[in-house]
Formats: structure tokens, sequence, C-alpha cells
């Protein structure tokens, strides 16, 4: 799969900020995230699985919506 220029961007920010979120795994458990107003108490796995999910359902809707309307289809082409 070749990969436009909005892509790389796109995956580099993706890259960057996935590490940041998994900082608080090199403290101690339980790791406590506010969630709609709740604080919620996580095991270091449990904290990783929902960084993990968070990520899956945010940035992969994302970048196929932009690469369809971007690209107009599945095209590997780059339209200009």
């Amino acid at each position: 799969m070749k990969f436009i220029t909005w892509e790389k961007i796109y995956w580099v920010i993706f890259g960057l900020l996935f590490p940041i979120y998994l900082i608080p795994l090199l403290g101690e458990a339980p790791i406590k995230v506010p969630i709609q107003g709740k604080e919620w108490e996580f095991t270091k796995f449990g904290y990783f699985i929902y960084i993990l999910l968070t990520y899956i359902i945010f940035f992969i809707p994302v970048w196929i919506t932009v690469r369809l309307i971007v690209n107009r289809g599945w095209n590997e082409k780059e339209t200009k």
C-alpha cells in the first residue's frame, strides 16, 4: 500500500500520541481515569486495552473517511 503525504502525517501523529497516553503505565497501579465525570480505576492491562480501543475506535474510522473523500475511493494514486 502506497501512502500519500496526508496519510504519512496522519500516522505520524497517531504514532506520537499513542505512546504519550501510555506514560501512566510507568507509574503505580491502579490508574485513575476520569470518564464522563466519574473517576474509574484501571489495572495496567485494563488501561492499555482502554487506550488501544479508544484509538482504534477514533483513528481508524477517521482515516477511512478521509481516505475515501480525498482519493474519491480506494484508488492508490493521489488525485490533484
